[in-house]
Parts: C-alpha cells; sequence; structure tokens
C-alpha cells in the first residue's frame, strides 16, 4: 500500500506561539492514566479514560479562556474531530518516542470523499480533523476562488497543537474525489510529530497560522 502523506511542508504562515509548560515526555508515557507530568485542565481518552473518543472529549471542554490538554492512549479513533473553540487546546498521543513521528501510537481515522461521482457536498464534510470557528468557515467552495469566510466571523482557535498522532482519511487507494486528513481555516494551528495521510487532497487551509515541526 502506497500512502501520499504530507507533514504541512508548505508555504504557509507561522506563527510564533509559546511552548506549553509542562513535561511532554512524563505525560505523553503509554500507560499514563494518572496523567503524571501533564498540565492542569487534563483529560484522558482511551479504555481507561472517561472519554472513549476524542471527539466527546472535545465537546466536554467549557467554553471559557483555559487551556486545556486532551491526552490519547495507544490505538485506533475512527471519527471526526471538529475544533471550534477559540481558547488553546492541545492533543496528546501517547508514545514512548515522543520525537520520533514514525512511531506514533494513535491513529484517527475517517473515511470519506466528494465529487468525482461519489457526493456533491462540500470537501470539508470529508476532513478527519477540521479547525476552524464555523462551517461557513470552513467550506472550500468550488471554482479558483474558493468559498469566502463570511464578513463577521470570529477567529477560531487561537493556539491549537497536536503532537505524536496521525489523521487518515483512507477511503479509497484510486482515483476519488478529495477526501481531507485535515481542513483547516481562520485558526492558529501547530503539529509536531504528527502525520496527514490521505490518497488524495490531504490538507485544506485558508488563512491560518500554522507552525510545523518534522
Amino acid at each position: 500500500m502506497i500512502w501520499t502523506w504530507i507533514l504541512l511542508s508548505l508555504p504557509l504562515a507561522v506563527s510564533s506561539l509559546p511552548s506549553p509548560p509542562y513535561n511532554r515526555k512524563a505525560c505523553q508515557k503509554p500507560g499514563n492514566v494518572a496523567l503524571k507530568g501533564c498540565p492542569k485542565n487534563t483529560l484522558l481518552v482511551g479504555p481507561h479514560g472517561v472519554h472513549k473518543s476524542i471527539q466527546h472529549a472535545v465537546l466536554s471542554i467549557p467554553d471559557n479562556d483555559d487551556s486545556y490538554t486532551i491526552v490519547i492512549e495507544p490505538g485506533n479513533y475512527t471519527e471526526q474531530v471538529n475544533i471550534t473553540r477559540q481558547s488553546p487546546l492541545t492533543l496528546l498521543g501517547m508514545t514512548a518516542s515522543p520525537n520520533d513521528k514514525m512511531k506514533n501510537t494513535v491513529n484517527i481515522v475517517w473515511h470519506n470523499a466528494t465529487g468525482a461521482g461519489i457526493a456533491t457536498f462540500d470537501n470539508a464534510y470529508t476532513s478527519t480533523l477540521t479547525v476552524a470557528p464555523t462551517l461557513n468557515a470552513s467550506f472550500t467552495g468550488t471554482g479558483p476562488t474558493g468559498w469566502p469566510i463570511p464578513e463577521g466571523t470570529p477567529f477560531g482557535n487561537s493556539d491549537f497543537r497536536t503532537y505524536n498522532l496521525n489523521f487518515i482519511n483512507d477511503y479509497l487507494p484510486w482515483a476519488a474525489g478529495p477526501s481531507l486528513a485535515l481542513s483547516l481555516s481562520y485558526a492558529n494551528g501547530a503539529f509536531y510529530y504528527s502525520r496527514f495521510l490521505s490518497y488524495q487532497d490531504t490538507v485544506s487551509e485558508a488563512h491560518p497560522a500554522v507552525r510545523c515541526h518534522h
């Protein structure tokens, strides 16, 4: 099987977001269900956590100004993750090798595509991970100009980060319509040791500030 994978090595704007103050290596250690070394306001997702899905954990976070962290136990999570909150949020995949993206143990998987005789809905509906303040802000539209972000739309997440996560959209291993692994619009995003894998049209971005670390 041949993957087309992109690590956001694109000519995107770079944000100057500060590093979070915690022991990332200890927090991400496999089996750390007590969340030792993690910052305050940390939630656990997985077999030992209250939350069994990432999106369930995201939706449980209050809409306030506090920073939150979600630690995800090893495994495959078949779901779409949608980030609309404005305050800082970090997603951490548990791993014994936090500086090696090829040893990530958390896969977030979705299977959807549009176009090419499959369906006529917007590409935004196919994405495994969406970071945008509203649904309208995430639409890609068609043609050379795309879908304009409606006037008055508030800016999305001010400081969204992922570490050691694989985002996969594996709809078909041959020609099909867009099947996004990442859609980021009108928000700040930083992706460290994370992979975005799809067979086509892996990444869509509009007006973001993005920091990437391979």
